[in-house]
């Protein structure tokens, strides 16, 4: 009788096991074509537009208070987070390139009150989970992932501003990027433009300039390095984060004029030929 129930139940066990293997092989097709489609070497260079897609995640229970957070983020003016993030790169591109380039967010609100993670990947079967839960929290924000060069998932949380607990990467070969924005005040505004603009430079290749907590890289790690790095840098190089007042003392920017690009990071995301950083 054992063996008649098998014969009896052997076809639909093989239509289920048939249907797990045509759906992992679109799960792999679907998460081979993002990252093909999110791994663009000219992305800085190629494209006059550059698409910009955001994800908003935050634990505020209160929806006043989100609403009023999210309209920090959003508006179209000086101050606002993204307009300032928008204007800065645009013009630190035009400053290296001078050409023009427009960078568009596009910006969608928590569906949710929860806190976005990212693992990094220990091979290639997560490496696919992590697109594949990408491409679903695109979604469920009614997002398309493939319609943007970039994606950004970022945070909203409250927590003091000194408190450096947080994680926040940025990678070029998915163009993907995980930042934590503190609730904003006069405190947060200028580290949470900064977080914003050091992912966004991992994104199109630039890599870290700093060597410890307030301890910025020299030379790389400034923006004038010929003043020496006993002398106060003017400029604070986004991708080491904090502004050499010394050898010793380094300080947080507090302003968005502050924030420049060095030449070694410029040479790192295309904008400029590799014999021009040479006089960095």
């Amino acid at each position: 009788m054992g063996a008649r129930i098998l014969t009896k139940r052997s076809p639909l066990l093989f239509i289920k096991l048939f249907i797990r293997f045509i759906l992992l092989i679109v799960l792999a097709f679907v998460c081979m074509l993002a990252i093909y489609q999110t791994y663009h070497p000219g992305l800085h260079l190629a494209q006059t537009e550059i698409n910009i897609g955001v994800a908003l995640y935050s634990d505020i229970q209160d929806g006043r208070k989100l609403d009023s957070e999210i309209s920090k983020i959003s508006c179209n003016k000086p101050g606002c987070l993204l307009f300032d993030a928008k204007r800065t790169i645009e013009a630190e591109y035009f400053r290296y390139s001078r050409q023009r380039t427009t960078f568009n967010f596009n910006i969608a609100r928590p569906s949710d009150n929860s806190i976005k993670s990212i693992q990094n990947p220990r091979g290639v079967i997560d490496g696919f989970a992590l697109i594949y839960d990408f491409i679903l929290s695109f979604q469920n924000h009614g997002m398309n992932y493939f319609a943007y060069d970039m994606r950004l998932f970022v945070n909203v949380i409250k927590k003091h501003h000194r408190d450096y607990s947080e994680t926040s990467i940025g990678s070029q070969k998915s163009r993907v990027g995980l930042i934590e924005w503190q609730v904003s005040d006069k405190n947060n505004y200028a580290w949470n433009l900064t977080k914003t603009l050091h992912e966004m430079g991992h994104m199109l290749g630039a890599r870290d300039k700093y060597m410890g907590i307030r301890k910025s890289h020299y030379p790389s790690g400034y923006v004038n390095p010929e003043f020496g790095a006993d002398r106060p840098q003017i400029y604070t190089e986004i991708m080491s984060g904090t502004r050499p007042i010394n050898r010793f003392l380094e300080i947080e920017p507090v302003l968005a004029e502050e924030l420049r690009f060095g030449f070694p990071s410029a040479f790192e995301m295309g904008w400029i030929p590799k014999v021009k950083s040479k006089s960095h």
